[in-house]
C-alpha cells in the first residue's frame, strides 16, 4: 500500500489544484487551538451543539473550520460566506459558486483528510486500523460475496488489514459519486481508487470519478496552526 511519508508544511495555502492534479491535506485536529466556530454556518453550529462530548465538538469544529479556511483561500472568498448544498446522501458541494472545484472531507478521531480536485467529483476516507469484534459482520453486510468468500478464512490480523483497505476504497468510491455506504451499484466499482497510509496505524483511500491523477501529480500538505495566523 502506498505510504505518504512527506506532507509539506506551507506558509500559506497554495494555488488550487489544476487539471490533472490532486490536493490532499492532512489535518491534526487536536493541534488547532484557535476558535474556528465563527466560521461555521447555522446547520454546522446545530450539529456541533448536538454532540455530547467536548472533544467531538472541538474536532468537528476544527475539521469544518479548516475545510472552510482552505476553500476560502482557493476561492479568494471569506470563509464564513462559503455555502454548501448537499446530495440526497449528505455529500456537501459548493453552492452558488461558478467553479469546477470538487472536495471531500473525512475525519476519524484526531485526524482528518481533505481531498480537492479541479477535474471531477472526489471521495476520500480515513480509518484507524483497530481490531473490532464486529468487522466480519460488517463485511458481510457491505461487501460482495466474492470478496467475503476469498477473505473469510484468513486470521484476524490479515482480515483486519484487508477489511480496512476494502472499506476505505468502498467509502471513497461511494462518496465520490454521492451514494450511501450500503450502496452496491455496479458503477462504483469502475471508479479509480488508491489506498494509502497517511500515518502509521491509519488506512485511507481516495477516488476521483472520471480519472485519478497519478501519484506524482498529488500535492500533499500538512495543515499547521501557523496557517491561521492573521485570520480575523
Amino acid at each position: 500500500m502506498l505510504q505518504i511519508e512527506q506532507w509539506s508544511s506551507v506558509e500559506a495555502v497554495p494555488a488550487p489544484p489544476r487539471t490533472g492534479t490532486l490536493a490532499i491535506w492532512l489535518l491534526d485536529l487536536d493541534s488547532i487551538e484557535a476558535d474556528l466556530s465563527h466560521l461555521l454556518c447555522a446547520d454546522e453550529q446545530s450539529r456541533r451543539q448536538s454532540m455530547v462530548r467536548e472533544v467531538e465538538r472541538r474536532r468537528f469544529t476544527n475539521a469544518r473550520g479548516c475545510l472552510r479556511f482552505i476553500l476560502s483561500a482557493y476561492l479568494r472568498l471569506p470563509a464564513e460566506t462559503i455555502r454548501f448544498s448537499y446530495s440526497a446522501k449528505g455529500k456537501p458541494q459548493l453552492a452558488s459558486i461558478p467553479t469546477p472545484l470538487h472536495f471531500n472531507l473525512s475525519h476519524s478521531g484526531p485526524l482528518a483528510l481533505l481531498a480537492v480536485s479541479a477535474d471531477a467529483p472526489v471521495g476520500i476516507d480515513l480509518e484507524r486500523e483497530m481490531m473490532r469484534d464486529n468487522l466480519r459482520k460488517i463485511a458481510r453486510k457491505v461487501f460482495g460475496p466474492e470478496w467475503i468468500d476469498a477473505i473469510e478464512p484468513v486470521d484476524d490480523l490479515r482480515f483486519r488489514c484487508a477489511f480496512f483497505k476494502q472499506w476505505t476504497q468502498h467509502e471513497a468510491r461511494v462518496k465520490a459519486i454521492g451514494e450511501g455506504v450500503f450502496s452496491r451499484g455496479s458503477r462504483q466499482r469502475t471508479i479509480p481508487c488508491v489506498n494509502f497510509t497517511p500515518r502509521g496505524g491509519w488506512c485511507a483511500a481516495v477516488a476521483v470519478d472520471g480519472g485519478l491523477p497519478s501519484v506524482e501529480n498529488w500535492g500533499t500538505y500538512r495543515f499547521t496552526p501557523d496557517l491561521l495566523a492573521g485570520m480575523s
